[in-house]
């Protein structure tokens, strides 16, 4: 599903080292908190490894050591080898992975954290109290959470959209269409992810806002998650029990495998084989509330071809007066292994079509003639658009004409 962290074999090291240091961060923060009561209710940083950059709320830099109070207002930045652990007080612990920004905001017992950019581990070790807040939030999401543990990511895969998903607890999420001004919320439980849509109001096909929930299973993992769990076994723990699928015992043996190198790990109880799902083919829709899903559209009508257009049958004969004929219909595709819906059940030149993209994004696929093909992409910008062409053998089989600014522009 995503595409979140680097490649093994370059953060190999990289990773064996922050292990070690998180799992000091975690005791760092164990000492802090026991020996300084007054530091419960405060911000610190636990510990810092790699690029780490801290900008004070006037913009200025602040010097990073571990230990050091955070002032609601500031933000944190971490490079591309950075890794940073910060607690919030004694019960919530926040991790950023490389790559990623997040700004810090508190008045008394509100707390707010602003994911900009990569991503955000959020662990909150015990439900809070009535008169507690705690919201992360996005450019388009914000999420509510008592108690949980929650994994916020911006999907490279999909346009960099935000995504909010859980491993552990419920959060409410909600959104604002920032052209429409519509609010809408729903509400996300334990392996769960969340992102949100929105339309011009004046298509006649969508609301304009519009929620996608999607499973959540350990093969939609990035590194930066397995790395997370490798650190403590009590938190594989956690996430086992939200799951009956996936045991702590098996959580464990996949932590194993990536810590020897094996990314992503293959072990699915699902399937007989351990090798037959690889991550993200899991998701499928799971909210009611929003019955059209954005990512796959249903399809009433009965389509003329399944999108047959470079290659037309040629034993298809006109029907006669004389001879009557058995309209059948064309069978609708399921997902290939290893890729993602991109333009799922569109119409095009009369035609249905299905287009899917691999999850490194460089190949994708139609379905012609009831078999999945491979397509050509070309992306060409005009005066007012971005248009997207995909091609089967030399004939245009989808096209796609995005203007500039939309804010429907990556919504197929």
């Amino acid at each position: 599903m995503t595409d979140n962290s680097k490649t093994v074999s370059k953060k190999k090291i990289i990773i064996i080292v922050v292990a070690a240091v998180l799992v000091a961060a975690g005791a760092i923060a164990g000492i802090i908190f026991a020996r300084q009561g007054y530091l419960a209710t405060t911000m610190r940083l636990l510990k810092a490894e790699g690029k780490v950059n801290i900008e004070d709320s006037k913009g200025g830099n602040r010097p990073v050591a571990d230990g050091l109070r955070f002032q609601s207002g500031d933000a944190l930045n971490t490079g591309d080898d950075g890794y940073a652990t910060i607690g919030l007080d004694d019960k919530k612990i926040v991790t950023l992975d490389h790559d990623s920004r997040t700004e810090f905001r508190k008045k008394n017992k509100q707390l707010e954290l602003k994911v900009t950019e990569g991503s955000v581990f959020v662990n909150v070790t015990e439900k809070l109290k009535s008169d507690e807040k705690f919201e992360i939030k996005t450019s388009n999401m914000t999420a509510g959470i008592r108690g949980t543990l929650l994994w916020v990511y911006h999907d490279k895969t999909d346009n960099n959209r935000e995504v909010a998903a859980l491993l552990e607890g419920s959060a409410e999420i909600s959104a604002t269409n920032p052209v429409t001004k519509e609010t809408k919320s729903t509400t996300i439980g334990a392996n769960q992810l969340v992102k949100v849509y929105f339309y011009n109001n004046n298509d006649g096909e969508h609301d304009s806002v519009e929620f996608s929930v999607l499973e959540l299973t350990p093969e939609d993992y990035s590194e930066f998650i397995w790395m997370i769990l490798g650190l403590d076994e009590d938190l594989v723990g956690r996430v086992a029990g939200q799951n009956n699928n996936w045991t702590k015992d098996k959580l464990l043996d996949l932590v194993k495998k990536f810590k020897n190198g094996e990314f992503p790990p293959k072990n699915n109880p699902d399937t007989g084989d351990p090798d037959d799902k690889k991550p993200g083919e899991s998701q499928k829709p799971v909210d009611p509330q929003n019955p059209q899903n954005p990512e796959d559209p249903e399809n009433t009508e009965n389509p003329e071809n399944t999108g047959d257009d470079p290659q037309p049958n040629p034993t298809t004969k006109k029907p006669t007066r004389k001879k009557k004929t058995t309209k059948t219909t064309p069978k609708k595709p399921t997902l290939p292994s290893g890729y993602k819906k991109y333009a799922w059940g569109k119409r095009y030149k009369k035609k249905t079509v299905y287009v899917v993209v691999s999850k490194n994004g460089e190949t994708y696929k139609g379905w012609v003639n009831e078999k999945w093909v491979k397509l050509s992409y070309d992306m060409q910008e005009t005066d007012t658009a971005y248009v997207h062409t995909f091609k089967y053998k030399g004939k245009v089989y989808y096209r796609k004409t995005v203007p500039y600014g939309s804010v429907a522009d990556g919504v197929w």
